[in-house]
């Protein structure tokens, strides 16, 4: 926003960006993750820092070429990320339609108040909370008070979404991929295999041999996830069943990731608190002892990461009912091959957080 003020672009993304946004936004999203499990980013401050400042410089850079915020609706694979977990909100921001007359779209454009829309939305017709950050700049703008913050079912948005995108379907396969892959990246079972795949010489090196199963994993699940839309469309539509079966995915991801993290924070929570309580006692001469030895899963967090990844998984399968009960009418597909396809990934999510973990991916 600073640099804006000063800049003042006039530039708005061309049809490039308009197009390839949600493409170039789930790419970066692999190679941040990519990079994480090569470099040990979130083991290593400095690593943090230069990619932060990676991140902040691109966002600077885009703001100095483009108005508003192109950074954040076609590049930053952080908001690719929350934007698609925002789809199962239980809060969304639209117009209410009997009313709104489009009033010259001032919440599209802005006026001399306030700035229009920062992610290039016309709330008249918002239907999606992929591209809403809830910055309320159209409640503000609007001189008849036609915009609403309200209340919905969970997901709702995820089987009756007028425009899916392909692009969009394919990085929720990925984030199914890369969780899995990360979180099977804690379990000693892991830190077997890599054992037994550099000393026997498979795939080279230890970084080439993540790099090549992290990668291998998550083409393998892209790859079928496109033969089973293709099985499961019919008269033709396999892009449209392509594109509208991988919103049904979202719940699972997001359980899966909440499951992930939570196996950080109840694994490593209290040794958290303690070091914070270090830092803070130092200055005053005061030691927290802190013991940094390796810290078992306790049965209770099992149960609980079990417990979320149940709920995610049984969201999914509803979901993909309830698009395929959409498409089955108009006679373009059926869920039957998804809905076995998510049984499938949701054995496997809860084979995985059984497993024995070390919440630091040190093996």
């Amino acid at each position: 926003d600073g640099v804006q003020k000063v800049a003042k672009p006039r530039r708005s993304p061309g049809r490039f960006l308009r197009r390839y946004g949600i493409w170039i936004m789930a790419l970066t999203f692999l190679l941040l993750t990519w990079a994480d499990r090569t470099w040990n980013i979130t083991g290593s401050p400095r690593a943090t820092a230069v990619l932060l400042l990676v991140l902040f410089g691109a966002a600077v850079a885009m703001a100095y070429i483009y108005k508003r915020r192109a950074f954040c609706r076609y590049v930053c694979p952080i908001g690719a990320l929350t934007g698609l977990y925002a789809m199962t909100s239980v809060v969304e921001l639209r117009s209410k339609e009997a009313t709104c007359q489009g009033c010259g779209k001032v919440c599209y454009k802005g006026d001399v108040r306030f700035e229009g829309c920062p992610l290039y939305e016309y709330p008249r017709t918002l239907d999606t909370n992929r591209n809403c950050n809830l910055c309320a700049r159209c409640i503000k703008s609007c001189p008849r008070d036609y915009f609403e913050l309200r209340l919905r079912p969970p997901g709702r948005e995820l089987w009756s979404l007028r425009s899916p995108l392909v692009g969009e379907a394919v990085l929720a396969l990925l984030l199914v991929a890369l969780v899995y892959m990360q979180t099977l990246d804690m379990t000693n079972a892991w830190g077997s295999y890599m054992r037994w795949v550099i000393r026997g010489g498979w795939l080279g090196g230890y970084k080439l041999a993540l790099t090549l199963s992290f990668l291998g994993g998550a083409a393998l699940v892209v790859a079928v996830y496109l033969g089973v839309s293709r099985l499961s469309s019919r008269a033709g539509g396999w892009q449209r069943n392509l594109a509208s079966f991988g919103y049904a995915y979202i719940p699972l991801a997001l359980a899966a990731h909440l499951g992930h993290n939570s196996s950080h924070l109840l694994g490593e929570g209290e040794r958290a608190l303690k070091t914070a309580a270090a830092a803070l006692a130092s200055p005053f001469g005061l030691q927290v002892y802190v013991d940094y030895g390796s810290t078992g899963m306790p049965a209770l967090s099992q149960v609980w990461m079990v417990g979320v990844v149940a709920l995610g998984a049984a969201a999914s399968l509803y979901t993909a009912w309830r698009i395929g009960a959409r498409l089955r009418a108009s006679g373009q597909g059926s869920a039957l091959p998804h809905l076995v396809f998510l049984l499938v990934l949701s054995a496997l999510f809860v084979q995985l957080f059984l497993l024995p973990m070390n919440p630091r991916h040190s093996h």
